[in-house]
């Protein structure tokens, strides 16, 4: 076996333990293309949790409560690691919070929310797989079929 070696970070997040395949995704979400600073992205990793796993790592980054809570629905076991002057100050596994605001679009074409100003609220009812249910019209949404506001 070969060792792997990524450049670890000064200051910075790395967000570990994504689901294989979602590392692009969540690099879209938080804007990772045009970013000034290092972004690494380690597909396909080995990991003893979860076997193969994702990171981002990205340099001079914090993030928002905004942008986890994006994170969490495309990879709700993630880790977040906030790294300073290189050593890890706070380590913690994101959690779905029950709702959702603001984040995801309903799919349904005549809910209020696509068709008036209202933002959307989601009601997590089911983690593993992930099911959200719309507080205005009550489609359920599952898995990968949401979008993203």
């Amino acid at each position: 076996m070969r060792d792997k070696k990524i450049n670890p970070i000064y200051d910075g997040t790395v967000i570990d333990h994504i689901p294989p395949t979602k590392s692009i995704q969540v690099a879209q979400i938080l804007g990772l293309i045009n970013h000034k600073s290092e972004v690494t992205i380690g597909m396909n990793l080995s990991s003893k949790k979860i076997k193969i796993k994702d990171a981002v790592k990205i340099e001079n980054r914090s993030l928002s409560g905004r942008e986890l809570n994006k994170i969490g629905i495309i990879a709700p076991n993630a880790t977040i690691n906030i790294i300073k002057h290189g050593k890890v100050i706070k380590k913690f596994k994101l959690k779905l919070p029950s709702n959702i605001e603001r984040i995801v679009k309903c799919k349904n074409p005549n809910c209020i929310t696509n068709n008036q100003d209202t933002h959307t609220l989601f009601h997590i009812t089911n983690k593993i797989p992930l099911v959200m249910k719309c507080h205005y019209c009550e489609r359920s949404l599952e898995n990968d079929e949401f979008d993203l506001v």
